[in-house]
């Protein structure tokens, strides 16, 4: 019945497609984000905190997540590590449980907070262990606050995650990949900072509000 379709993201498109959508008719338009901040380079630092901000669900694997924190703490010795993990969920009591049998004494669970920003100002990496994603728009809010970003491929992940651009992407589980590209942000501040501008710069070039506007507009001319 309809004439064209609008996806925010390729991989729901493809879920749809195999369902019996139109590939014709499927047209994705990305998200974007409406107030980019400035470019932030960050400090040498001896406590590298890294961030993971999301709902506490199967499909965010923070098993996985916390499986690469305990590798990188093990691995890395001319730093301390400290893991925050921000949201809520049905998972909460589960995540404690995993923390506790791990032994990880280096993560802390944030429910909720007002501040929210602070997390994002205050972290060095961020860290996305999910299995399943579309769009992740906590990959976007990452890259507006100048931060390199350690992800599963997963989703819409690779347009936001430039492998060792703008961060690095690693397949679904594998946690000692993970750990590894961990690792190598944690104990490179410079390296750290070179992926951070670029994520940023990707953000201002590819999602932000003026582009998607444009893509819109672009979209109705071509069908009028």
């Amino acid at each position: 019945m309809l004439d064209y379709m609008i996806f925010n993201n390729y991989f729901g498109r493809e879920i749809f497609i195999k369902r019996g959508f139109s590939s014709s008719k499927s047209i994705v338009i990305q998200n974007c984000i409406n107030n980019i901040k400035k470019e932030i380079k960050r400090p040498e630092k001896k406590i590298i905190k890294i961030l993971s901000v999301g709902r506490f669900t199967a499909q965010k694997d923070y098993l996985t997540a916390l499986k690469a924190i305990l590798l990188l703490k093990d691995k890395i010795r001319e730093k301390e590590i400290e893991y925050i993990i921000v949201g809520d969920g049905e998972l909460y009591q589960q995540i404690q449980i995993w923390i506790k049998d791990l032994q990880l004494s280096n993560v802390t669970i944030v429910r909720n907070p007002d501040n929210i920003e602070d997390y994002y100002l205050e972290a060095d990496i961020y860290f996305l262990s999910s299995n399943s994603e579309g769009m992740p728009n906590s990959i976007m809010e990452a890259l507006n606050y100048s931060l390199p970003v350690v992800s599963t491929d997963v989703g819409d992940s690779n347009f936001l995650v430039r492998d060792a651009i703008t961060g690095y992407l690693v397949p679904i589980k594998d946690y000692k990949i993970l750990a590894e590209k961990l690792y190598e942000l944690a104990s490179d501040s410079n390296l750290r900072n070179v992926f951070g501008m670029n994520g940023h710069s990707l953000l201002i070039k590819e999602f932000s509000e003026k582009t998607l506007q444009e893509k819109f507009i672009n979209f109705t001319k071509k069908i009028i």
